[in-house]
């Protein structure tokens, strides 16, 4: 049975398969940081450069590093696996299940739905067979100012009183936002692997969207896997599922899309992802309008660690019960009633880091039984709904 209490001190070891760029720049650091709930169990890259440089900057040693993943969840060095190559992460995600390991996977999880269904079913026998755990890492939905805002949007749309919401994804290159970071990037990924990697990702591509697919609704599509992901989810967390995509448009040749949803109560969902290229201000807001609420929620770069997102909340309150300037006699004429006042609250909830935060629950759920808060069913269903979502999409 997967299980950190066979180690004397009781931390979870963690394995990490894919030790490139997230990895370095925010799982590493963390594992490292909790380093009362976990170690640093073993790593795993194509690129033996960026495998060397990461096994010496966090101390794993040579007999811990790893090309070839289906070892690494094979190891008695692991309890867990963190799920972050290139590529699909389902393959290396149901290895370490069947191995008996609790896996936290990145996204974009795949870019087929019948991988997502494998993983699916990988997780609900992994579960009572071994007790492993299955968590996506839908970092946004751990962050706090995230979470403040979901508790006063979630039941505004429940009760049927949210009525639209304004989503931009404004993405510069992530080099922008990246480049201050140490990061190794390896250069020397065998050729092969590098080969068959784009054949698997370009028939995965023509299994979802088909296989004379537009050259623009490819990159859309990865864009969508990759990045508007986090909008999905986050949104989800606010309405729900959404029910309808009532139109889909891209253009600048697959940089830019925008789109209407429909989620439960009716509720429109103007959604918008722009590619700005080398303008460095990264936006992420969803702006959710109420009859008498307003709720935005302003995500910053995520690769700006501990930068808060801030959640505005915006109402009215009754006008005063005296319309008379202070000081001035109460009831004095002349003074005629000013109406209702409009406020506005700036809410910093937190600078706890989302990353951060997602390792704390994945050690509960671990350790403790806490039940994830995204597991592979709703990855499933994320990815079912970017797939059709793909395919609604028109391209000019």
């Amino acid at each position: 049975m997967a299980s950190s209490t066979s180690r004397p001190d009781g931390r979870v070891r963690v394995g990490v398969i894919g030790s490139g760029s997230i990895a370095q720049i925010m799982h590493l650091p963390y594992l490292k940081e909790l380093d009362d709930r976990f170690a640093i169990g073993a790593l795993c890259d194509v690129s033996p450069t960026t495998l060397e440089a990461a096994g010496e900057r966090y101390g794993v040693p040579p007999h811990a590093r790893f090309a070839d993943y289906h070892e690494l969840c094979a190891s008695d060095l692991v309890d867990a696996v963190l799920v972050c190559p290139s590529g699909s992460h389902v393959p290396p995600a149901i290895a370490a299940l069947e191995a008996g390991k609790h896996v936290l996977i990145e996204k974009p999880l795949c870019y087929r739905l019948d991988e997502a269904e494998a993983l699916v079913e990988a997780a609900r026998e992994a579960r009572p067979r071994s007790g492993a755990v299955t968590l996506l890492a839908y970092m946004k939905r751990f962050d706090p100012g995230y979470q403040y805002g979901q508790r006063l949007v979630r039941p505004l749309a429940e009760r049927g009183e949210l009525r639209f919401v304004d989503a931009r994804h404004i993405h510069p290159s992530n080099d922008l936002y990246t480049a201050h970071h140490l990061v190794e990037r390896g250069r020397d990924v065998p050729a092969a692997v590098r080969e068959e990697g784009a054949r698997a990702h370009d028939a995965a591509i023509a299994v979802s969207i088909g296989a004379n697919a537009p050259a623009a609704l490819r990159r859309v599509f990865g864009g969508m896997m990759g990045s508007s992901i986090h909008d999905v989810y986050c949104l989800n967390g606010l309405l729900g599922r959404p029910e309808e995509i009532v139109a889909s448009e891209a253009w600048d040749g697959g940089r830019c899309w925008s789109a209407i949803f429909r989620y439960p109560n009716g509720v429109r969902v103007n959604y918008a992802w722009i590619d700005v290229r080398q303008v460095r201000e990264f936006t992420q807001e969803l702006a959710c309008f109420g009859g008498d609420t307003r709720v935005t929620i302003t995500f910053p770069s995520p690769f700006l660690k501990s930068a808060p997102t801030i959640v505005r909340v915006q109402g009215m309150e009754p006008p005063p019960a005296d319309p008379a300037p202070y000081g001035r006699p109460s009831g004095e004429p002349g003074w005629q009633d000013p109406g209702p006042a409009h406020w506005e609250q700036r809410v910093t909830a937190s600078h706890e880091e989302a990353f951060k935060r997602e390792w704390i629950h994945f050690h509960a759920c671990i350790t403790q039984g806490v039940e994830p808060l995204a597991g592979a069913e709703e990855a499933r269903d994320d990815t079912a709904f970017v797939v059709e979502w793909a395919r609604a999409t028109r391209v000019g």
